[in-house]
């Protein structure tokens, strides 16, 4: 090979990458944008791993705590109601049973039931102005609801 046919192919080979250039930086510029998707991906899904292990934690806890009926706490809290009441020992069971019950405290649920409960509304709303935007009678509805998911979710960080 001569060094006039090495020049030309070296020409050849560099007008190809010219060529190429655009496409090239059009798909590195959509695998930015991929990996930024993926990273914000993964980022959502650490943050429901860790929602899902807080309830799952809370659950255990609630599973370990329950009262049973004739357990020390069960029975502390009975002497309770039935000092000086003269209630059948049934329903002192059943009230202690639900002050208990009603002094467990579980955020992570509350937090994941409300967002979901929000979410609902979303759906609602979402609903409402597929089916009734053409009237241009649904803004206040769709306000009201718009008013409510975000009631609910405040709920939740509060």
């Amino acid at each position: 090979m001569t060094n006039v046919s090495v020049l030309e192919k070296i020409a050849e080979h560099m007008k190809q990458m010219e060529e190429n250039s655009p496409r090239v930086a059009a798909l590195q510029y959509c695998l930015k944008q991929v990996a930024e998707k993926v990273e914000e991906a993964e980022k959502r899904n650490a943050d429901l791993e860790a929602r899902c292990a807080a309830m799952a934690a809370e659950n255990a806890l609630l599973k370990k705590s329950e009262p049973a009926p004739f357990s020390k706490l069960m029975m502390e809290a009975l002497d309770v109601y039935q000092a000086g009441a003269d209630e059948v020992p049934e329903l002192a069971m059943l009230s202690a049973y639900k002050k208990l019950r009603d002094g467990l405290t579980t955020p992570a649920t509350d937090a994941f039931l409300s967002e979901v409960r929000a979410q609902g509304v979303d759906a609602a709303i979402e609903h409402l102005l597929n089916k009734f935007a053409v009237t241009g009678r649904i803004g206040v509805p769709v306000m009201a609801l718009e008013w409510l998911a975000k009631e609910l979710r405040k709920g939740v960080q509060s």
